[in-house]
């Protein structure tokens, strides 16, 4: 790969991971916001999901930091700095981990009706990188991009 192509591919994946970032960000405040106003507590009551509350706090507050860890990946990627490549591959897998994991805790007997009910609206921001499936080739394309970074020779 060219350096050019590489500032190029750097660049469009640190553009699109603070994307992914922000509208997760903006995703959980105003999630945050429907939760700290009362919005779900008749969900809470109607689905006999009783741990709803620390559900959707723990839960949100894990996606919240997987999103500030992509937002300062995404950043150095933008300054073309691959640096982080390692932090931002672990952030995407342990994304991915998280999702299966949360889907997997609804079968708990005690937690799991309050883990579904908190499902969508602590992680729905992870869907944005989902949909466009970004931890699949993301990871893989920073990793062939930092690689060329190192090794070109015009």
């Amino acid at each position: 790969m060219s350096p050019r192509a590489t500032r190029i591919v750097l660049r469009f994946i640190g553009i699109a991971s603070v994307l992914a970032a922000v509208m997760g960000l903006l995703y959980n405040s105003a999630s945050l916001f429907g939760v700290a106003t009362g919005a779900i507590d008749q969900v809470a009551i109607d689905f006999d999901a009783p741990y709803l509350h620390a559900a959707f706090y723990v839960m949100s507050s894990i996606c919240v930091l997987f999103y500030l860890l992509l937002l300062v990946c995404g950043v150095q990627f933008v300054r073309l700095r691959t640096g982080l490549w390692w932090l931002f591959t672990a952030v995407l897998v342990l994304e991915v981990i998280f999702h299966f994991a949360v889907n997997w805790a609804w079968s708990h007997r005690t937690l799991g009706g309050s883990i579904a009910a908190a499902t969508g609206i602590s992680s729905g921001g992870l869907m944005f990188q989902f949909w466009t499936l970004f931890p699949l080739w993301a990871p893989v394309t920073v990793w062939f991009a930092r690689r060329s970074q190192n090794s070109y020779v015009p």
